[in-house]
């Protein structure tokens, strides 16, 4: 993007991840939560599994050189952090941990639209650990940006990429931190 003049303002964050047997006396399939209260995201893998994320990660990371291996320590710490909301985890067997690095943006939200000064070149970067998520919803709006010059399912203004060079990052009123 450089090479066009654009220097999107994504940094690269390393992220760990527990993934645990669920404790014999745990329901399956059980919620999602992020937690901001232990800093920890957490949802059912499969029926008998429990997925344990952290908010926070190291930036910057290189993506073509991090660790691929979970430190005992940092999944001990993460586990414990969310066995306070969800006691029964204590007791569940931890099965392995999962290592990967995030696009993440200042403001946490993707950048959505044509890059400046560039006619027919867009950019759908960014997604700060939420892109596989709303993949679907995404993949239909830039559709429509792109075919049809505008978004119309819904308004994706806010995540324009000139937003933080104009000043204009995404905010919410009520908004829960993770970074």
């Amino acid at each position: 993007m450089q090479q066009v003049g654009f220097d999107p303002p994504i940094e690269t964050e390393y992220h760990q991840v527990a993934i645990l047997k669920n404790a014999p006396d745990m329901k399956p399939a059980g919620c999602a939560c992020i937690d901001s209260v232990t800093a920890t995201y957490f949802r059912s893998d499969g029926g008998d599994k429990f997925l344990i994320g952290d908010f926070y990660g190291k930036r910057p990371a290189d993506p073509d050189n991090f660790p691929q291996r979970v430190t005992e320590t940092d999944l001990e710490e993460i586990i414990e952090r969310a066995s306070r909301r969800v006691p029964k985890i204590e007791n569940a067997e931890v099965m392995r941990g999962v290592t990967g690095v995030y696009d993440m943006t200042p403001d946490a939200r993707p950048l959505l639209g044509q890059v400046p000064g560039v006619e027919g070149l867009y950019i759908c970067a960014g997604f700060s650990g939420m892109g596989f998520k709303i993949s679907p919803a995404i993949g239909l709006v830039m559709s429509e940006l792109i075919l049809d010059g505008a978004a119309a399912t819904v308004d994706i203004s806010a995540f324009r990429p000139t937003r933080f060079a104009e000043g204009k990052p995404i905010k919410v009123e009520f908004e829960y931190k993770d970074d």
